[in-house]
């Protein structure tokens, strides 16, 4: 049974003219009458009852036409989504973030990328940097946001607008009087630092400034998220390093201030597999970047 055939029968079903529905479909009406005596061959049973001036529906063919209807429907909602997939509007976009990512434009880019895509099945992961590296490279998702360097072979990435670092102080602490920090200001404050293994880059970046500033600093905690990073210093365990974003989150106990001279700085970037995607993962590529170098308003919307 072919959809052709089907799409002959609704459209006989409709005019009862062969002449007519012959010329509706584009055949003849030996090609028409033919074709529906296979459907009819292959339903067992007979759609029209025909005499040499009148057509009409039988029994059976009345009967049969909603289920025709439905799979001509079904039909064409398979052929629209396949246009759909084939140009980008639709498809299934599986991205992986970051929990730091995600203070910034990330979540903005995603919901400006859905709104402007309202067929995308998108689904998040929040996950490591590294982690994201691997679930790209595992197949497990398409694109994900992450802090370069990237260290596994065969991913492409797009840098995206950096971010830079700032200093989150108890309020009690008296620098939360001044309009930035130095960061050898910082020399005799105990320190809450993200674990290196979370992020040996920044990390390590960290405790250089601190050197090139005359001072080791002194960690009293290591934590694997700069949530917990807000949570210690709100409690006065420390002073700790967070990205600027972050001084949106409005939490009693905390003061925020810039990094005055050299500032650790946290790159971000959009990363997918080499070779290429789906369209709609291309589109989502574009327009991250797009949306980034716009400051925040984005240029592809279709």
């Amino acid at each position: 049974m072919d959809f052709y055939s089907l799409q002959c029968f609704r459209v006989l079903a409709e005019l009862l003219s062969f002449r007519r529905a012959a010329e509706r479909v584009n055949i003849t009406q030996p090609a028409l009458s033919l074709r529906l005596k296979r459907l009819e061959d292959e339903l067992g049973f007979q759609l029209f009852d025909r005499s040499r001036a009148h057509v009409a529906l039988s029994d059976a063919g009345r009967e049969f036409l909603p289920h025709a209807l439905q799979l001509l429907n079904q039909a064409e909602t398979v052929r629209e989504t396949a246009r759909s997939i084939a140009t980008g509007r639709a498809g299934q976009l599986r991205i992986g973030y970051t929990p730091v990512s995600f203070f910034g434009a990330v979540p903005d880019i995603i919901r400006a990328f859905a709104a402007s895509h309202p067929s995308a099945d998108i689904s998040l992961t929040e996950l490591l940097s590294e982690e994201v590296e691997n679930a790209l490279c595992r197949m497990e998702i398409d694109v994900g946001f992450l802090h370069p360097p990237v260290r596994a072979n065969g991913l492409k990435t797009s840098d995206l607008n950096p971010e830079p670092y700032i200093v989150a102080l108890p309020e009690t602490n008296p620098l939360c009087r001044r309009t930035s920090v130095r960061l050898k200001d910082l020399a005799n404050e105990d320190f809450i630092l993200v674990r290196r293994d979370v992020g040996p880059v920044l990390y390590d970046k960290i405790i250089r400034l601190c050197g090139d500033n005359g001072f080791t600093p002194a960690i009293r905690q290591e934590v694997t998220t700069s949530i917990a990073v807000l949570g210690l210093v709100a409690a006065g365990h420390g002073v700790g390093f967070v990205v600027s974003s972050m001084s949106y989150v409005r939490r009693p106990g905390l003061c925020f201030r810039p990094i005055a001279g050299p500032t650790p700085i946290l790159p971000l970037a959009v990363a997918m597999r080499a070779g290429g995607g789906s369209v709609l993962l291309e589109r989502f590529e574009a327009f991250a970047i797009d949306f980034a170098a716009e400051g925040g308003r984005g240029s592809r919307s279709a």
